[in-house]
């Protein structure tokens, strides 16, 4: 019989996994679609955010509800990747912000609509 938190741990896991390919699919058609350097860098960094980090905190579900490993073995895994998962959400819109502002700084101006 499989273990039931095993079984959710990968079910949960998976789908954490699934949802941060579909942040990276959406982020390579925001690239191709958005028309200015602002709305790419912004799609790129919902990418790297969510396309990053839930697949590393699903990733980290998957080895927490994996019973047959020992405690310390888990943790060993898990630790790590949440402290990356933390890194990534701090660091992502941080460097992001400094791009942008590199970019307006240097002249790059948005695009507007005609009014």
């Amino acid at each position: 019989m499989i273990d039931p938190v095993y079984l959710v741990s990968t079910i949960v896991g998976g789908a954490l996994i699934f949802i941060g390919g579909l942040y990276d699919l959406i982020a390579a058609i925001g690239v191709n679609k958005f028309p200015d350097f602002y709305t790419r860098l912004h799609a790129v960094t919902i990418g790297a955010i969510g396309g990053a980090v839930y697949p590393i905190i699903g990733a980290a579900i998957m080895v927490l509800g994996n019973t047959g490993l020992p405690l310390s073995v888990r943790a060993s895994y898990v630790l790590p990747m949440f402290l990356i998962a933390a890194l990534i959400i701090i660091t992502a819109p941080t460097g992001s912000h400094a791009v942008a502002r590199a970019a307006y700084r240097s002249g790059l101006k948005p695009l507007r609509e005609e009014e």
